[in-house]
C-alpha cells in the first residue's frame, strides 16, 4: 500500500538523516492506519510548513503497541528505539491511554512535489494514495 504521511515539522534533509530517523503517532482510539501499515509500504513524507512532498521512501520497520498510561507509551517507544525528544510535538499531549505505532523508512528519493489545488490531506495525517492522487499529485 502506499501513504502520503503529514508531519507539521521539517523533516531531515539528507537520506542518511531519514533512515536514521524514527517516527510514531499516539491515538486514544485505533485509527484506521493501525491495523493496516504493513513493513514495505511506501510512505510520501509530506511537511506541512511547506506544502509538499519531500520523500519517497520504504516503510522498513513497523511496532505497534497499546498502552495504558503515558508512561507505558514513552517506555514502549523507548524500548522499540531507544530515548526521544519528548519535547517534540508528537508527544507534548499524549492521549493517557490508547495505540501507538513507532515507525522508522528508508529513503528512496529526494522530493518536491508541492500539493495540487483541491487535495486535502486529513487530520489524522494519513492519506491512502488513490490513482487520482499518483495520477494529480505524484506523477510529477
Amino acid at each position: 500500500m502506499k501513504y502520503i504521511v503529514s508531519r507539521r515539522f521539517p523533516l531531515p534533509e539528507t537520506a542518511t538523516e531519514l533512515n536514521q530517523s524514527w517516527y510514531f503517532s499516539l491515538w486514544k482510539t485505533r485509527q484506521w492506519p493501525y491495523d493496516r501499515v504493513e513493513e514495505g509500504d511506501t510512505f510520501y513524507w509530506y511537511e506541512s510548513p511547506k506544502q509538499r512532498l519531500v520523500w519517497k521512501a520504504r516503510l522498513l520497520r513497523c511496532e505497534k503497541f497499546e498502552f495504558d498510561t503515558v508512561e507505558q507509551a514513552r517506555k514502549g517507544l523507548i524500548d522499540i528505539f531507544g530515548p526521544f525528544d519528548e519535547d517534540q510535538p508528537y508527544f507534548e499531549d499524549p492521549p493517557s491511554k490508547g495505540y501507538a505505532m513507532a515507525y522508522r523508512t528508508e529513503a528512496e528519493e529526494r522530493l518536491n512535489l508541492p500539493r495540487p489545488t483541491g487535495i486535502r490531506l486529513p487530520m489524522l495525517g494519513w492519506l491512502p494514495v488513490t490513482p487520482e492522487i499518483e495520477r494529480r499529485w505524484l506523477a510529477g
